[in-house]
């Protein structure tokens, strides 16, 4: 039985937060005005000893939310999801 993902849609950072300086400052220097919309992660994750790679998707829909620091997470994993949660909030601080 294949899981459903779990979508949420959460008012914390933007994913420009979550890249390196260094690169950003790079890019900008180069004159790309870029903003980082999308970003994917996988995670390795052992159940019943068996090992599962799992996404999780970062997105920014529109400027709009880009403006308001929409960030939308899909995984379809709850754990994860709650544990990357977490870790937006302390960089969210």
């Amino acid at each position: 039985m294949k899981t459903q993902p779990e979508r949420i849609r959460v008012n914390t950072v933007l994913i420009r937060d979550l890249l390196d300086k260094k690169f950003l400052d790079l890019m900008e220097k180069e004159e790309l005005k870029l903003d980082p919309v999308s970003l994917i992660f996988i995670c390795n994750k052992e159940t019943e000893g068996k090992r599962q790679l799992i996404g999780i998707a970062m997105n920014h829909q529109n400027d709009k939310e880009l403006e308001d620091k929409i960030l939308h997470i899909d995984c379809i994993d709850p754990d994860i999801m709650d544990n990357m949660l977490k870790v937006l909030e302390k960089v969210k601080k």
